[in-house]
């Protein structure tokens, strides 16, 4: 009995383990690539194939937000927010995953999203002039992971996190306690980097949050050197921005003028 037990639960992890990107990019079909007057369709040609993303051009000399959604939206789905970021006097780019929407024919893994982050931060700065001093990271839920593995390597000017996690083992381990989650290929381990993270990091989470626990997220906070956790009480991972989202842009535009660059031409 007990060996048969062991054997199934061998066969269940396998499973798993097969089954984990399938489960940690749920990017579903794609909803095509959104165009209007005020998108501006980026495309960045790499070595397996194109980063596709979509700028929306603030005053000039402002901060430029690079932001990276979570990992159940497409751009079609945070284009709202992108507006409202530029509306709060931002520019701001949406970058877009691997395995999604226009790039849905490539496949989703921790090291094709910081690839395709790269070359989007890389073409920025070389193309169009958007120095890594005038930039802010930010990133939601998975992309929180994209977003400190690329402020590690000194790209951007600040970094700003929503509803982040210390790595995706210990949020699986969260949900799933009874499997060796440390196993994951795709790791995104946020609090090992952060640590050596140059640059100030914000870090708002729903502190009720069921999906990504908030003690995840104030554990992380806690390895940075230079953070400031500010936590949406009664906020779970879903609905922070219908419930909180005034005061997440004042903080956002507040941690992006806070930057120490000199905007270009002054």
């Amino acid at each position: 009995m007990a060996l048969a037990l062991a054997g199934a639960y061998l066969v269940l992890v396998l499973g798993l383990l097969a089954l984990q990107r399938r489960i940690l990019f749920p990017a579903g079909a794609s909803r095509g690539l959104p165009t209007a007057p005020d998108l501006e369709t980026l495309r960045v040609a790499t070595p397996s194939g194109e980063v596709v993303a979509l700028h929306l051009a603030g005053p000039s000399g402002a901060p430029t937000v690079v932001h990276f959604h979570g990992n159940g939206e497409q751009l079609a789905d945070v284009v709202p927010l992108g507006r409202a970021l530029r509306e709060r006097g931002l520019s701001v780019v949406l970058a877009e995953y691997p395995g999604y929407g226009p790039m849905s024919a490539q496949a989703p893994s921790e090291g094709a999203l910081l690839g395709a982050g790269r070359a989007l931060l890389t073409h920025l700065q070389r193309e169009r002039g958007v120095s890594p001093a005038g930039t802010m990271l930010l990133g939601q839920s998975l992309g929180t992971g994209v977003a400190v593995a690329l402020a590690e390597e000194g790209r951007c000017g600040a970094l700003a996190l929503v509803s982040p996690f210390t790595s995706l083992p210990a949020v699986a381990g969260f949900h799933y306690p009874f499997l060796p989650t440390r196993l994951l290929s795709d790791r995104l381990d946020s609090y090992t980097r952060a640590p050596r993270v140059p640059v100030p990091a914000l870090v708002l989470h729903g502190d009720q949050d069921d999906v990504v626990p908030f003690a995840l997220g104030r554990q992380l906070a806690g390895a940075f050197a230079d953070a400031r956790l500010v936590p949406l009480e009664g906020g779970h991972h879903n609905d922070l921005w219908g419930l909180f989202g005034a005061r997440m842009l004042d903080e956002l535009e507040g941690h992006a003028r806070r930057m120490r660059y000199t905007p270009a031409g002054s």
